[in-house]
């Protein structure tokens, strides 16, 4: 059909342009294809909402944005990254609900799940960021990259304790990882277990030989 033709073509030469990081040249562009009626696409006008971010027109950009994914609502890498951007304008509460609807619509994304966390902790909602990689581990319980998530944001929330278990728990996935068993020591040495702490302080140096 004539109208995927032109959508191809519009997006070929406007992401050549974006790869430039000639972003105002690409907003110019794609918005001349969809005013002129050159291509009705959704990517396109996605692409338009998104060199429009980068040119910091984020009013614009967010409307073309939002308006796309109304007409793609299963675009999930879409919503993550209009998430993210709502995010960038520390718009936090239209963020957590895009990020919300994007990992319920891709769960296998770690790494939206664990943005979706960090989103949460700007917004102060510590319990839900909590709750989002209890989540994560559950449902990935053998990736490292899960276990990491979860330590990272006990250690950063003051809470040692349940980070100590969380180290012990899945220290098989960080074997060779001297930074994790050094903050295994740390978090033991924090609760008072001095004899744990002496022995992962001794793992962390012995990894760092």
């Amino acid at each position: 059909p004539v109208d995927i033709f032109r959508t191809r073509v519009a997006l070929g030469v406007g992401r050549r342009i974006e790869r430039l990081g000639r972003y105002r040249i690409a907003a110019i562009y794609y918005g001349q294809a969809l005013n002129t009626g050159l291509t009705k696409s959704a990517e396109v006008q996605f692409r338009y909402g998104f060199s429009l971010y980068k040119c910091k027109q984020y009013q614009a950009a967010m409307n073309e944005l939002e308006s796309a994914i109304a007409r793609q609502p299963h675009r999930y890498g879409w919503i993550q990254t209009l998430a993210l951007n709502m995010q960038r304008m520390k718009k936090y509460e239209r963020s957590l609900e895009l990020f919300a609807a994007a990992c319920e619509g891709d769960p296998r994304k770690i790494t939206w799940r664990i943005r979706w966390a960090r989103c949460a902790r700007l917004a102060r909602k510590s319990d839900l960021a909590s709750a989002i990689l209890d989540g994560l581990v559950a449902d990935f319980p053998s990736d490292p990259v899960a276990s990491a998530a979860i330590a990272k944001f006990l250690l950063e929330t003051g809470q040692r304790w349940r980070e100590l278990d969380v180290r012990l728990q899945y220290e098989s996935q960080h074997v060779d990882d001297a930074n994790w068993m050094f903050l295994t020591g740390q978090a033991a040495s924090f609760m008072s277990r001095f004899e744990l702490a002496e022995e992962y302080f001794q793992k962390a140096l012995d990894l760092d030989d």
